[in-house]
């Protein structure tokens, strides 16, 4: 009965009683807590085992597709002149950063004449001539 007594009326023993009560509701909640983030999860992995079974079955009963082939046209490189110059009397010219005299190769085409402000290359397997004009300042060195 002494010690009854000592638990409800010493403030020490109240102390550690409210301390036990404090660490019982956090985890009484951490555990209700717990237990409705499963159920959550659990739903959540029936919902998408729900959908892939639906899209399994209208995949099944939609006609299937069949394969088109598209052949699209390979896309041309673009080439720009940047600039021409002499020297020594021979041109030059500045074909998308590279310098090229006439008879060098660019990609599939030959460098076929330069002048002061154009540049005509050919196709080497088909012959295809393409003139290249700038339209800008042109360096003239001798």
């Amino acid at each position: 009965m002494k010690y009854l007594r000592l638990v409800f009326t010493d403030p020490v023993f109240l102390v550690r009683w409210g301390m036990l009560a404090v660490v019982g509701v956090i985890i009484i909640y951490q555990y209700r807590t717990l237990d409705f983030q499963n159920n959550r999860f659990a739903q959540l992995i029936s919902e998408r085992q729900e959908r892939q079974r639906l899209a399994a079955l209208r995949a099944e009963f939609r006609p299937k597709a069949e394969p088109v082939v598209v052949v699209a046209p390979k896309p041309r490189k673009q080439y720009v002149l940047e600039g021409s110059s002499r020297q020594f009397n021979t041109y030059q010219a500045l074909i998308n950063g590279r310098v090229y005299k006439a008879g060098d190769r660019l990609d599939d085409f030959i460098v076929d004449k330069i002048t002061i402000d154009s540049a005509i290359i050919v196709h080497q397997a088909t012959g295809e001539r393409q003139t290249l004009k700038f339209r800008g300042l042109q360096i003239r060195q001798n």
